[in-house]
């Protein structure tokens, strides 16, 4: 039976639309269940689902890293303790018996204290504090690229749910179209052409959302695995794109890797000097009681003192000496070598931003004008003076526009984190004191 007569319209699709219909709702149903199941999950964790920032310094509190954190705390404090403890004094006994017919004997019992008296063990107790304060550095600027590489992941998670929301708009888009080509009740071979086309890029959009859920879900898995909580993927960096330089002072800025390897040179340079003071030696004084006896002799007693005193005649500490110069030298160069890739990164870093900058307003405008094309096409084809060609192109562009936009938010993204991992801090002060341990 024809229902042409609805309409007088010219025919665009007849009854064999319902196709197109059933195929779109096929692809959008696991659109349309995905976006359910979120939502539930939302709402059951929404009370504890974290942003970006939020959840990254969560992860500087109370991440994997904290514990082997405080693992190398103790390990730093360990060598101040070290160095701190006197040597142990000895405990020595001796006992001599003549083997005449007089039968003279002689004990000794006493203790030795070795001294110190060339002042290393001062030199070594600085040279500790010191690689207790290059330990701590280390352990902040591991903690900072841990972090960094969690929120590079969270924000690769974002972007990525900001794609799919894309496709999910495009998904509706086409199913809309169906349903506005279905009441004008049209038919011949242009409907099913028009059917066969958009079933195509139904197909083509629906593989394309499943490749990025499949991604979002693991990135989603892990980001939540790792931090213990929710994540709120909707906090999605193409908010602040094209916001240009973060206004942080670089000159107060502090490179951890770079403080460490400083200390870690002072530290070699107080023990090259511990080291040449070998050449006063290691004194030893002895001091005991002295027990003196024979057959016909009366006993007696008395004290006995000693000192022992090492020829440092060969062995002076030449080689710890060349040892850690040897160090302090290498910890120096490695410094400045950190120092000066980090000053290249954080420029080349500011130069991608600065162009990000001037791009985006562009790229904003643009997405505009491909909506308002779109909108402006899709008419023109329902009313006959279009084909599908015309509107899915325009559709595709606007969709390539905003994929661009995107792309744009995740190299903003990569730049600033670049600019992060250079500066050895965050741009933002409370999670650069959760992530480095210094104040807000």
């Amino acid at each position: 039976m024809s229902l042409s007569f609805y309409s007088r319209r010219p025919r665009k699709t007849d009854l064999r639309s319902v196709f197109v219909i059933v195929a779109l709702t096929v692809t959008c149903a696991s659109a349309v269940a995905w976006g359910h199941d979120g939502a539930a999950q939302a709402l059951r964790t929404s009370s504890a689902a974290l942003g970006e920032i939020a959840a990254t310094r969560l992860f500087c509190e109370t991440g994997p890293d904290v514990a082997v954190a405080r693992g190398r705390a103790l390990l730093a404090a360990s060598f101040v303790t070290e160095a701190d403890l006197l040597p142990n004094p000895t405990l020595s006994s001796a006992h001599d018996r003549s083997v005449t017919a007089d039968g003279e004997h002689e004990t000794v019992i006493g203790i030795e204290v070795p001294l110190g008296i060339g002042g290393r063990r001062g030199l070594l107790q600085s040279a500790a504090v010191a690689r207790q304060a290059q330990a701590q550095l280390e352990t902040s600027h591991g903690r900072v690229l841990s972090a960094l590489s969690f929120r590079r992941t969270f924000v690769k998670a974002s972007l990525t749910r900001a794609r799919v929301d894309l496709l999910n708009a495009r998904q509706r888009m086409l199913a809309s179209l169906v349903e506005k080509l279905d009441k004008l009740q049209d038919g011949g071979d242009r409907a099913r052409l028009d059917r066969d086309r958009l079933r195509v890029e139904a197909a083509l959009s629906a593989a394309n959302m499943a490749r990025h859920k499949r991604e979002l879900q693991a990135h989603r898995v892990w980001l939540e695995i790792v931090l213990g909580a929710a994540v709120d993927l909707s906090d999605t960096p193409l908010r602040r794109t094209g916001g240009g330089l973060p206004s942080v002072d670089d000159s107060s800025a502090l490179n951890l890797k770079v403080a460490a390897l400083t200390k870690a040179a002072e530290a070699s340079e107080i023990e090259a000097a511990a080291a040449r003071r070998r050449w006063v030696p290691d004194l030893a004084v002895f001091a005991g009681y002295r027990m003196v006896g024979g057959r016909n002799v009366e006993l007696g007693h008395g004290l006995s003192l000693g000192m022992s005193l090492p020829l440092t005649f060969f062995d002076h500490g030449q080689a710890e000496v060349e040892r850690a110069k040897a160090h302090a030298a290498l910890a120096t160069a490695a410094a400045a070598r950190e120092r000066r890739l980090a000053r290249a990164a954080t420029q080349a870093a500011r130069a991608r931003l600065a162009e990000i900058a001037r791009t985006t307003p562009g790229v904003k405008k643009a997405v505009k004008l491909a909506r308002k094309a779109e909108r402006g096409t899709e008419r023109l084809y329902l009313a006959g003076e279009s084909k599908l060609l015309d509107v899915l192109q325009a559709a595709r562009s606007r969709s390539e526009m905003e994929l661009v936009l995107i792309d744009l938010a995740a190299a903003e993204s990569d730049a600033l984190l670049s600019l992060a991992r250079a500066r050895g801090r965050f741009a933002e002060k409370s999670l650069d004191a959760a992530c480095t341990g210094g104040p807000p």
